[in-house]
Parts: C-alpha cells; structure tokens; sequence
C-alpha cells in the first residue's frame, strides 16, 4: 500500500468530503510558502484515513486503513550538494504493514527515499516531490519532456481535520510509451500534506488510485 503513496492506492461513498476553493487571481500580491515552514520536527505526525482502489483486468479491490506518519529520527546531514538544511526518517504505519523512509530538506526542496517496483524486484532512490519557495504558478520538472509539477491554486481546502485557508495545490503529471500518472497534493504551512491523491494508468489493463486525508497531527502552529 504504501508505494502507492508516494512513488508513482473508491468505488464506496466516503463517509467525510473533501471541498476546496482556489484563489490564484494575479491581481492579488504573490505569498509565497517557504521551506522553512515545511514541519520536520522530531516527534512529530500526521494520521490519514487512506482508500486505495486497484482496478485489472481479473480482480477489483478497495482497501481501507489510517495511516499514521511520523518523524522517528532526525539524522545530522552529509556534504551532498546541494547542502542538507534537514535529513530525517519518516515512518509510514498502518493496520497491516510499516515502512521508513529517508526524507531530504534542502533550502529549495524536499525529496523523499521513493520505492519503485522494476521488473525484477524493487529499486529505491532519492524523488524531488516539492521545490520551493512555492507560489501559485511556479513549476518544476524532474526529467523534461516526461514530467511536470506546477503550483496551481492557493485556497482553502477541508478535510477530516478541519478547514485550512492557506492550502497549496500542487499537481503533477507523467508520461511514458504506455502508461502515465497524475498526482494531486495540498500542502499547508507549518502542517504539511492534508490531502493527497495518485493515480496510475495504462498499466497493462491496470489502474490503481490512492487517496489519502489529513485526519489529526501534531506540532501544528494555527
């Protein structure tokens, strides 16, 4: 389940809604969300409730769980370049499985230790998912020509936890000869990701969507 979160997991009404509303009028003076209020404290966490929907050509599932992610240890960084601001371990635990991962804090960007399954096993390394300062309209690109982030809206956005006024959508697509994904995130300031989506498609017959939704946290400044 949990490759499916952050790497490249419905059909049942949810029992809560997710609503939101965007403002990116270019009239209106740019805010900007800054790295430094991205939250890396030690201790902290985040629960989401999660539905995965895989759907193939033999077999359709839904599976539901609450995920718990928090930060279980603060790492002093290496001289990689560009410089570490934070290196941590973000532990991934839900009712069936557990998993960690290495998360990279730069002065620009956080990266994440991405699982990806190859044809002959499983290969992990470092994925830039955010860059910042974010602002509505700035973009970025690991590999050009296959994929595109881009910050599309700044507004509100509710969830199981709460209303947040100050959410930052980001939407990323990707492409490939027989497949692609997209991958819709909220982010908010000094809590982080409250809503998450992925879906990957063209697989073989196979589709598979995740969703995941900010339940409760911890270390939140509102």
């Amino acid at each position: 389940m949990f490759r499916k979160l952050l790497q490249l997991s419905i059909a049942v009404p949810f029992l809560f809604v997710v609503s939101c509303s965007d403002d990116d009028s270019p009239t209106v003076p740019q805010s900007q969300f800054v790295v430094e209020q991205f939250p890396t404290d030690l201790g902290m966490w985040r629960r989401y409730a999660t539905v995965d929907t895989v759907f193939g050509e033999l077999r359709y599932t839904v599976t539901y769980d609450t995920v718990r992610v928090e930060v279980i240890d603060s790492i002093a960084p290496r001289p990689p370049v560009p410089p570490v601001y934070r290196q941590m371990v973000w532990r991934y635990h839900g009712n069936t499985d557990s998993e960690d991962r290495m998360v990279f804090v730069t002065s620009g960007s956080v990266t994440i230790d991405d699982i990806y399954f190859i044809e002959f096993g499983r290969a992990r390394w470092p994925v830039t998912y955010w860059e910042f300062p974010m602002h509505v309209g700035s973009a970025w690109s690991l590999n050009p020509g296959m994929d595109t982030s881009v910050v599309a809206s700044k507004g509100a956005i509710t969830v199981p936890s709460g209303t947040f006024q100050d959410g930052y959508r980001v939407l990323f697509k990707w492409t490939a000869l027989d497949s692609w994904a997209d991958r819709e995130t909220w982010l908010v300031p000094n809590v982080g990701v409250v809503y998450y989506r992925f879906g990957l498609y063209g697989m073989v017959g196979n589709v598979s969507n995740s969703t995941w939704r900010l339940i409760d946290w911890s270390g939140n400044i509102r």
